[in-house]
């Protein structure tokens, strides 16, 4: 079974860069993106993406 990993700001510069090198270390990547973000450049990587990230805070 692979790690995952959380890669939040994907549709970014230096998100691109980051799931890339998760992908070359042999992670399984979530990119958590925007519902407007422009991913186009990130739809012939093996990705899951994530639109929705609910927390929370127990204080």
């Amino acid at each position: 079974m692979k790690e995952k990993v959380l890669i939040t700001g994907a549709s970014g510069f230096v998100g691109y860069h980051l799931i890339a090198e998760a992908l070359h270390n042999n992670l399984e990547v979530y990119a958590a993106v925007r519902q407007n973000s422009r991913i186009e450049h990130l739809k012939e990587l093996p990705i899951q993406y994530v639109y929705r990230i609910t927390a929370t805070l127990i204080l």
